[in-house]
């Protein structure tokens, strides 16, 4: 991390005595000490902090909430629309959908659900009419820490490929639909 750079690390609604709160946490870099700072706000104070005077340290989280909420709210127009225009799945006969529900079982996509590139991924899936597993890389998910200790890094999409001799990581859109379509049509 770029020294004196914020990085969000966490955006989450939680709970607390029965009424809904927004934790937002981000670790600030100065010269070679590292801070973690994480502040829970309710609606109003979210607001307050949207729309009123600022600290320094409130329009750093301010600008890394609205940059998170321009992402997912993008990304969520994104997967919406992938939706609605999908178009049909691969017809398959009955014996060679079982021998590709065979052939998938080894395979696991990890994944953010706004995330263009796993929307492109997911979409030729659903084209090639794959049941591969997907899992939730993000964060605070188990299947994050599972993807950052076997394929090297938290980057999606990432197809796990385990055969037997053994366990591979294929990471970029274009080259797990490359590998999907090679062996799968």
């Amino acid at each position: 991390m770029r020294s004196g750079k914020p990085c969000l690390t966490e955006f989450r609604f939680i709970e607390l005595q029965g009424k809904c709160y927004v934790k937002i946490g981000f670790q600030l870099s100065l010269s070679s000490k590292q801070f973690c700072i994480v502040h829970v706000y309710s609606f109003k104070a979210v607001l307050g902090i949207l729309f009123g005077p600022l600290s320094i340290t409130h329009k750093v989280v301010k600008m890394s909430f609205i940059i998170t909420l321009i992402r997912n709210l993008l990304g969520g127009i994104i997967a919406f629309f992938d939706v609605i225009t999908r178009g049909t799945k691969l017809k398959r006969t009955k014996e060679a959908q079982l021998q590709v529900v065979k052939d998938t079982q080894g395979l696991t996509l990890y994944q953010f659900f706004a995330c263009p590139f796993c929307i492109k991924t997911r979409r030729a899936i659903y084209k090639m009419n794959l049941p591969i597993i997907k899992r939730s890389a993000s964060k605070g998910s188990p299947y994050r820490k599972e993807l950052l200790l076997g394929g090297g890094k938290v980057q999606t999409p990432c197809l796990r490929i385990e055969t037997e001799n053994g366990v591979e990581w294929l990471y970029e859109s274009s080259e797990i639909i490359k590998y999907l379509q090679q062996r799968f049509t």
